[in-house]
């Protein structure tokens, strides 16, 4: 079974790619804009590029925002993919609209050249995502993010996780997927914290940011971002699965940390190679102190080495020029010969290992102490490497100091003295009690390395269990004449720095919370607080006042009492706080009259018990004044009832000034007196039918079962009086010579009133008018003809009325004074015919009465 490192180290050989797609800048006739769509995308990917081991740069992470997400840029980008290796991973996030069709709930995500009224031209399905999936199989591992409404959706089948022992399920391939929201579900553009991010987001750079472990798989991930959305957020419940029938085989991706610089300079000084060092100082060259360490250890090695290099060279030398130059007389030539020969064929045959093996044999079994020197110089030149390397150094130097034992001390002492992590200092000090088991300095090498024991002990236990105790101890122990008094106390007074600054943080984060903006001051005008919070908190205060300004303007222009009592509670202690209670209480008293207005209205209680249930959730002051109210008026319904059944209403008003009923007991009291007034003024209707008893009744009691007998009455009497009234009208109007109304009136007389005793005599009055039309029609003609004397004369000869005689008679004169001759005949026969016809109508007249005697006497007899 491969172990956890072995995962690791495959892991490295692949690459982490990421695709991001985030579209805020929707067309606005089609879509709505987004605000933080690219705000995701772009936390998300700093997060992976700075912490994990992931690189922002044009081939590793590819972006496609607003107007580059198109269809046809997203697939092609996509498929692109197919070129990874086996041993690659890629992550695509999407953050922008999506939908679902409501018939099929197939869900799809909506790129920015979607047309509205359009949709199914270049929207993307998810079931195209998975087809994609398919046919993308080289990639071991591959994970859509999808931060966008109805994410569920690319779930359309489902199956259970089926467990794999951690260390395998990176070995195998892997296909998922983490929406933001279930299937029905839209999701938010940004969370309640003001944080630019969306509540998905929010909370998956949260746990990435906030993780330690080396690695961290995408279950944990899904587990943990999805407890905290939906804890805080009660209609958005993110997803997250592998995805069926894509290529899925029961992989899971992890997250791995980047490389830890404290523990890549760890190895490097603890390798103390110039190779080691090289590599730390070139990979973070902005590390100063460890940089200037390790330049500083960097020149003595290289100098070391130079100085080996040198040695060689004249150990090599020495042999060749035996060899070359003293010739074969030599008595050493032989010796050098074959010795140089030797060294050079041993030492091409031997392994790296074995080389340095048999030269710490030859330090070993040499007797001379140049030879052992000799030896040591040699194998510190070629064998840093070697597990030897530390002991064969220490041995050198104890071999070429004249004062032995002393001098090495002083030189471990100083060499300790350059190298600050405990293990190495630990090392330097074994090695000299390798060397020296006796003596005052081992006893003190004895307690440096009891000393550096219990300090890694301490570190070890602070950084497994964040436990100081040991960290204490050890100083309170050893002092400042410890070997690593220093280290601790910096890492003492750094903790103490921490939980201090954790504290603050804690604090502030309360005070942030609570919103009190007398806490906020007060936590920055404090002594103790922190430069770097006490930015934060004047930022934080400035954009607080910011949002009380918004949120008070807001709840006073917002109708009710709602969101005032919300501010109110929000922000206790700002400014507009006292304006908002005193908002709230004018708002809460109004409600309660309006309330008691709609009472009064409705005679119903429903409008009072809503704003008692109302109030009382917001522990509005006047709960108790409503309750009595609604007592009162819950009396005064009990007591209208009982006046109902007794029909006292008088006291019910007298007992009830302001009751709700007054008003209808007053109705019901009118009624009593209108019953028995009506009752009287009905007797004398019918007793006397007196017209204006009659009027008065139909006025006042239309709703009775008399008022139809008594309106007849009404009318009949009216009538009688209407008629009367009527032709004496005509007769006025006759002697008016109004012949026109007279007509009209006596036209009306004959529809309504035919049976009325004035009948008979309209037909006089119609021949009179009739007569009079003939002669002003004859009168007319005359005017026309002003010269004709026979129209004169025959007028004057026919006329009854004598109307216009003496207009007609003055045309005459006029007429005669041109004949002069016969004007006297003229007038005597014209006085003869006005005789005539006077005495004619005196006789028509006695005719004309005559016969309307005998009419009448006629019409009574009949």
């Amino acid at each position: 079974m491969p172990t956890l490192s072995s995962n690791k180290t495959r892991a490295r050989k692949g690459t982490n790619y990421i695709l991001a797609i985030a579209i805020d800048e929707y067309k606005k006739d089609d879509f709505l804009q987004l605000d933080n769509a690219k705000n995701d995308a772009e936390a998300f990917i700093k997060i992976l590029t700075t912490k994990y081991r992931f690189e922002d740069n044009e081939i590793q992470t590819k972006r496609l925002y607003d107007a580059k997400a198109t269809r046809g840029e997203i697939l092609r980008t996509f498929r692109s993919y197919n070129r990874l290796n086996e041993n690659d991973s890629l992550i695509l996030f999407y953050s922008g609209h999506a939908h679902k069709i409501e018939e099929t709930e197939e869900g799809y995500i909506i790129p920015v050249d979607v047309k509205k009224n359009n949709i199914d031209a270049n929207r993307i399905m998810y079931s195209e995502i998975t087809q994609i999936l398919k046919k993308i199989i080289t990639p071991k591992h591959i994970i859509l993010f999808l931060n966008c409404c109805y994410a569920g959706n690319f779930f359309t089948k489902t199956r259970s996780i089926i467990p794999t022992y951690k260390d395998k399920r990176f070995l195998q391939k892997s296909r998922w997927a983490f929406a933001a929201g279930e299937k029905d579900q839209e999701v938010l553009d940004e969370s309640n914290n003001d944080s630019n991010k969306s509540p998905f987001v929010e909370y998956i750079v949260k746990f990435l940011e906030h993780n330690y472990n080396d690695s961290i798989s995408i279950t944990e991930l899904i587990s943990n971002v999805t407890d905290r959305v939906a804890d805080n957020y009660i209609s958005q419940i993110p997803l997250g699965r592998s995805i069926q029938d894509a290529g899925d085989e029961g992989g899971e991706f992890s997250f791995q940390l980047k490389d830890n610089e404290e523990d890549v300079w760890k190895a490097a000084f603890e390798k103390d190679t110039v190779e080691s060092l090289s590599e730390a100082i070139k990979r973070f060259p902005e590390s100063q102190l460890n940089r200037l360490k390790a330049e500083k250890r960097l020149e003595l090695l290289l100098k070391e080495r130079g100085e080996w290099i040198e040695f060689l060279k004249i150990a090599k030398c020495k042999l060749s020029n035996i060899v070359s130059n003293h010739g074969k007389t030599s008595s050493y030539y032989d010796l050098a010969k074959k010795n140089l020969n030797l060294y050079n064929d041993n030492y091409k045959k031997l392994t790296y290992k074995e080389r340095a093996q048999t030269k710490w044999k030859d330090i070993q079994d040499s007797v001379r102490v140049e030879d052992k020197i000799s030896h040591c110089k040699e194998f510190i030149y070629e064998f840093k490497k070697s597990e030897y390397y530390p002991y064969v150094k220490q041995l050198k130097i104890r071999l070429e100091n004249e004062e032995g034992r002393r001098k090495a001390w002083i030189d471990c002492q100083n060499e300790a003295k350059k190298i600050h992590t405990p293990k190495k200092r630990l090392h330097v000090f074994k090695a000299f009690l390798l060397d020296y088991s006796a003596g005052y300095e081992t006893k003190a090498a004895e307690i440096a390395v009891e000393d550096i024991m219990f300090c890694i002990q301490a570190f070890e236990e602070y950084n497994k269990t964040r436990n100081y105790t040991l960290l204490q101890k050890y100083k309170d122990k050893y002092g400042n004449k410890a070997q690593h008094y220093r280290i601790v106390n910096a890492k003492l007074t750094q903790i103490d720095n921490e939980r201090k600054l954790e504290s603050e943080k804690e604090k502030f984060v309360s005070i942030a919370d609570s919103k009190s903006v007398t806490k906020l001051l007060n936590f920055i005008n404090d002594e103790e607080t922190s430069s770097e919070l006490r930015k934060e908190a004047i930022d934080f205060l400035e954009s607080l006042k910011i949002e009380i300004q918004h949120k008070f303007s807001k709840a006073v222009n917002q109708e009710g009492v709602k969101m005032i009592y919300d501010f109110i509670n929000t922000y206790p202690d700002c400014s507009e706080v006292v304006e908002a209670k005193k908002l709230f209480e004018e708002r809460q008293e109004q409600a309660l009259k309006n309330a008691i207005i709609e009472v009064r209205n409705s005679k119903k209680l429903d409008a009072l018990e809503n704003h008692i249930s109302e109030f009382e959730t917001y522990k509005g002051f006047d709960v108790k004044l409503a309750r009595r109210k609604k007592d009162d008026f819950q009396k005064d319904i009990l007591a209208y009832a009982k006046a109902m059944e007794t029909k006292d209403f008088k006291s019910y008003i007298e007992n009830n000034e302001y009751g709700l009923f007054v008003e209808d007991a007053k109705r019901e009291i009118d009624k009593i007196e209108n019953s028995t007034q009506e009752a009287i003024l009905r007797k004398k209707c019918f007793e006397h039918h007196k017209l204006s008893d009659l009027k008065r009744y139909v006025r006042q009691f239309k709703e009775t079962e008399y008022y139809d007998e008594i309106n007849a009455l009404l009318i009949k009497e009216e009538t009688t009086i209407n008629a009367k009234a009527l032709f004496t009208q005509i007769k006025e109007l006759m002697v008016k010579d109004e012949r026109d109304f007279a007509l009209d009136k006596i036209s009306m007389y004959e529809r309504h009133f035919p049976e009325e005793e004035d009948y008979p005599k309209l037909a006089k009055f119609e021949a009179q008018i009739e007569l009079y039309n003939r002669e002003d029609e004859a009168f007319e003609d005359i005017l026309k003809h002003p010269n004709d004397e026979d129209r004169c004369y025959s007028f004057l000869a026919t006329s009854e009325f004598q109307r216009k005689d003496q207009d007609v008679k003055n045309i005459l004169n006029k007429i005669m004074k041109h004949n002069s001759s016969s004007l006297n005949n003229t007038v005597e026969n014209a006085n003869q015919k006005q005789n005539k016809f006077f005495g004619d109508v005196k006789i028509t007249d006695i005719l004309i009465v005559l016969l309307l005697i005998i009419l009448i006497a006629l019409f009574l007899f009949k």
